[in-house]
């Protein structure tokens, strides 16, 4: 070896004193070599500070050991969360997560996945925006393994991981009825979401079965903080004002807290408020916040290992795993006590 090149897998096998084949069975775990050969390789790797070429491998195996990540964003808490469960699931099995952002726009998902697919990724995980037909279609067409995680309900062509947004609704809209709350506002970002869509129809059920004696009403803010300030403004100065709110993820849940506060109005002596969302520090303000907790580490989890199945047997029965929201309780939703 020429001093300053790069050691290749001859070079170790000549400090070694074995065969090429030999060399490369031990670094690439490909046979049974015995026990003296197999530490003498080793040494030598180890003494050339021998490096493996990835790429030629991954061209060689038809593998690249990379799995694409396509969400809409990294600012709402459940998607942080999510990457970081994903990224460490893919270390632990000696893969890499390579992640782009949709931006919420189907179009920028249909660009985005198109170039995880260029760079032959092994399998994708999406988290898809309101339109994803052309996407999924993409996928499809180049038969790449795919797990989709959330807002679709019916997809046959792939392995969902869902979860049960109308029965989270339902807990929540029965923890305020029980609290004796009548007038309920739900604060959402996107109304188009299937997601949002069935914690919208579920509320709204909700209010029919109830006969009268509950009242809701949604607001969408899928632009600017400014719109949910002059919604929200309008609706808690009524004589009808709601007496509890819901948020529909991290963001809109920071914006509510930040107008309630200007406006010095107290949670939950004056109006209580529950927040769907992974939220870290939801327990840390005061009042501390009650939530729909997302079982991030089950979702990131179960999509995982969907993928790794999918990967290594692509004919399998295609399949549908719906998990559970928690309700957890806490100092943010009390009985209705004052009227502004």
């Amino acid at each position: 070896m020429k001093n300053g090149s790069v050691p290749t897998i001859k070079d170790v096998a000549l400090r070694a004193g074995v065969s090429v084949g030999t060399a490369s069975h031990v670094l690439n775990n490909t046979a049974v070599v015995s026990k003296a050969r197999h530490d003498l390789v080793v040494k030598a790797a180890a003494e050339l500070n021998y490096r493996p070429n990835q790429l030629a491998r991954s061209l060689r195996q038809s593998k690249t050991n990379v799995v694409g990540l396509c969400i809409p964003m990294i600012s709402s808490a459940y998607f942080a969360s999510l990457i970081e469960a994903l990224d460490e699931l893919s270390i632990s099995q000696g893969h890499q997560v390579m992640q782009v952002l949709s931006g919420g726009s189907p179009q920028q998902e249909l660009d985005r996945v198109e170039s995880l697919i260029s760079r032959r990724v092994d399998g994708i995980v999406l988290m898809p925006t309101t339109d994803p037909t052309r996407t999924l279609d993409l996928i499809a067409r180049h038969h790449v393994p795919a797990v989709i995680v959330d807002r679709i309900q019916h997809e046959e062509r792939f392995d969902l991981v869902l979860l049960d947004h109308q029965r989270a609704m339902r807990e929540v809209v029965e923890h305020l009825r029980l609290l004796g709350h009548e007038r309920l506002l739900f604060v959402v970002r996107n109304p188009n979401l299937i997601t949002t869509r069935l914690r919208i129809d579920t509320l709204r059920s909700m209010v029919t079965e109830s006969a009268g004696r509950l009242t809701a009403q949604v607001i969408g803010t899928p632009n600017e903080a400014q719109d949910l300030q002059d919604q929200l403004k309008g609706l808690l100065w009524r004589d009808d004002a709601p007496t509890a709110i819901i948020t529909s993820n991290s963001i809109n849940t920071l914006w509510v807290l930040r107008y309630l506060q200007s406006w010095n109005i107290r949670i939950p002596h004056d109006v209580s408020l529950v927040a769907f969302d992974e939220l870290p520090w939801g327990e840390l303000v005061s009042p501390p916040l009650t939530v729909v907790r997302q079982p991030t580490a089950d979702v990131a989890a179960t999509a995982w290992q969907l993928l790794m199945e999918r990967m290594e047997t692509p004919t399998a029965p295609k399949r549908r795993e719906m998990l559970q929201n928690h309700l957890v309780v806490r100092a943010s939703t009390s009985p209705p006590i004052s009227s502004r």
